[in-house]
């Protein structure tokens, strides 16, 4: 799915809930831990053109939340952001307050 549907797909699913007023973009650890940033509302739309920065440590992370250096993911390399992507289909309404996002890294 090109950038401008994915954008399409956003908009209109931000007319259809207009009572959402936050997101959470969310991806997984290699230990199935979700990690992520909320957004709000305004801006989604931003997500799905320009992608969101997540720390490169995230995907190095042990069970504990410490970050495995080994990896050169780390403080060692400077612990550099990597650009995700919402994937196309992927937001859904949850209970409560956000909704979820799973972005592609």
């Amino acid at each position: 799915m090109t950038s401008a549907t994915a954008q399409t797909e956003a908009r209109a699913f931000l007319e259809q809930h207009p009572d959402i007023e936050s997101f959470d973009l969310l991806i997984s650890d290699l230990n199935g831990v979700l990690r992520g940033k909320r957004i709000p509302r305004d801006n989604l739309i931003k997500a799905y053109r320009n992608g969101i920065n997540l720390p490169a440590s995230l995907f190095a992370l042990d069970i504990n939340g410490n970050t495995i250096e080994e990896t050169g993911l780390g403080l060692s390399t400077g612990d550099g952001d990597r650009v995700c992507r919402p994937i196309a289909g992927s937001l859904k309404p949850t209970p409560g307050c956000a909704r979820v996002v799973r972005p592609n890294c």
